[in-house]
């Protein structure tokens, strides 16, 4: 009898300890887990964070409804338009300042492409005049600010001056690559 008492004793302490190191591997799976997920979701927020000068501006601009009625819940203006292409000057810098050359190929790239057209069709760019309003495919050059602000303004800061928007890219880490505003 004494010996089927500590062989029951025996049984049961290698149960438990065999329960014991599942827990402690599922632990040790999940916990790397956590890791990983935690990582994919700091990376969502910071692609967040640098589309946010667009999507807020899409999100103001017109909203459709499941039965197709359109709907204005704000409206873009040029210094909206303009806050979004300082926007992407700065981010366009930071590249060249990294040896980055832009190539108007390269779909993929995180270099911030942008356009300015005359109606919502996207097809007649408000094209560069005498003075060289870029059309913002270099918008990281050094007069460009100036050049913005003294001609845009002046040309389009009327109150019927209503811009809208189309993202029209993004590269394969989901950030914004393509903007194209448009007079409506």
């Amino acid at each position: 009898m004494e010996n089927v008492s500590k062989s029951l004793i025996l049984a049961a302490a290698v149960l438990i300890s065999v329960l014991t190191l599942a827990v402690i591997i599922a632990l040790f799976r999940n916990g790397g887990n956590l890791g990983n997920t935690y990582q994919s979701r700091r990376e969502q927020e910071a692609i967040s964070t640098y589309n946010e000068p667009f999507t807020k501006l899409a999100a103001i601009s017109d909203t459709v409804d499941d039965a197709g009625t359109v709907t204005r819940t704000g409206k873009i203006t040029i210094y909206d338009v303009i806050s979004a292409i300082n926007y992407a000057k700065d981010i366009n810098q930071e590249y060249i300042d990294e040896g980055y050359v832009y190539d108007a190929n390269d779909k993929n790239s995180d270099y911030i492409k942008i356009n300015l057209y005359t109606s919502s069709n996207c097809t007649t760019l408000i094209r560069k005049d005498e003075d060289g309003i870029p059309n913002c495919e270099d918008v990281a050059g050094k007069n460009f600010t100036q050049l913005i602000y003294h001609k845009l303004i002046k040309a389009y800061s009327k109150d019927t001056d209503i811009w809208g928007i189309s993202i029209a890219g993004y590269n394969s880490d989901g950030k914004i690559n393509d903007v194209k505003f448009y007079l409506k």
